[in-house]
């Protein structure tokens, strides 16, 4: 895999009976998982060294085809591969939540199902597209609470005694007085206030940790490790960059700026490990959610625009 990449990441697409492949802003492909290899004739391995683009490995028999039309929706183009097949691709590009300018690029092959009566076919569209946007919150492009779940039980399933100092951290994140945008500048200046927030989030915690958005103006981080001392001063420059960043007005009035409230909790794997051998890993989560949560609650009643850590050493 690429360097650039880390292979948690996307260690869901090798479950994908489709071809999953992601490329930089270039068209120059980063990663595809198993099922593209077979589908392809190649090996990821071979792509990196080559440094080959999307269209090294198939063409598409489309005038003026271009992977930007495929962003956010499905598009169904004919196909010849370099390894001798043909038939007809469904597309799908998704800004890769990980990987800053990349794509997600989902690449199905309908070929088989093309004498399908139309009802079935468009049920199978329909159910494509719901898999493709599982992941991915549609509005701010970071992943949706169901995939943050996914992940950070993985995360919790694999810390180990290995390194019993390894601290996991769970942050949520709340946009202070975030009605009082929607009523006073109207929706859809607010929907650009939470992509600005999710695409600061993103920045700052960069391949440290997973940025979600959690729901209505709240977000929520795992940091799956991060040292003691890092712990305090990460959330606060998370804050600050917020406070610091001005919005556009899409009505051309003056800049909007917005302060977010933030409670966290941090856990290293010697007080987590007890923990395993007592209750579920859905359970623990769950604990570390609702302990986050409280730290939250008592940012916003202290006056908001603060963060609120803490350090869970096992009960």
């Amino acid at each position: 895999m690429d360097n650039n990449l880390k292979e948690e990441n996307y260690s869901i697409f090798e479950l994908y009976q489709d071809s999953i492949l992601v490329v930089d802003e270039n068209g120059t492909i980063k990663y595809i998982n198993r099922y593209a290899e077979n589908f392809f004739d190649t090996t990821l391995k071979r792509i990196l060294k080559k440094n080959l683009k999307l269209l090294d490995l198939f063409k598409i028999e489309e005038d003026g085809f271009h992977l930007k039309y495929c962003v956010g929706i499905l598009k169904e183009v004919p196909f010849s591969s370099k390894c001798g097949k043909t038939g007809r691709f469904q597309v799908n590009a998704q800004p890769d939540p990980f990987y800053d300018g990349g794509t997600i690029v989902y690449i199905h092959d309908v070929s088989l199902e093309a004498n399908l009566q139309e009802k079935y076919q468009q049920e199978s569209l329909n159910a494509e597209k719901f898999r493709i946007k599982a992941m991915v919150d549609e509005l701010t492009g970071i992943w949706n609470y169901r995939a943050f779940m996914q992940r950070l039980q993985s995360i919790c399933s694999e810390i180990s005694n290995i390194n019993l100092e390894q601290s996991l951290v769970v942050a949520m994140v709340d946009a202070d007085h975030f009605k009082k945008v929607n009523d006073t500048y109207g929706h859809l200046q607010g929907d650009k206030v939470l992509k600005q927030i999710a695409s600061i989030l993103k920045q700052t915690v960069d391949n440290r940790g997973v940025v979600a958005r959690y729901g209505g103006e709240e977000f929520i981080i795992v940091y799956p490790h991060i040292e003691e001392d890092y712990f305090n001063n990460a959330l606060e420059v998370m804050r600050k960059n917020i406070e610091n960043t001005s919005i556009d007005n899409i009505e051309g009035g003056p800049a909007i700026n917005i302060t977010v409230s933030i409670g966290a909790t941090m856990i290293k794997a010697k007080h987590f490990l007890p923990l395993k051998n007592q209750y579920s890993i859905e359970d623990i989560i769950q604990k570390l959610i609702k302990m986050t949560d409280i730290k939250l609650y008592e940012a916003k009643e202290e006056g908001r625009n603060c963060v609120r850590p803490h350090i869970f050493k096992g009960q």
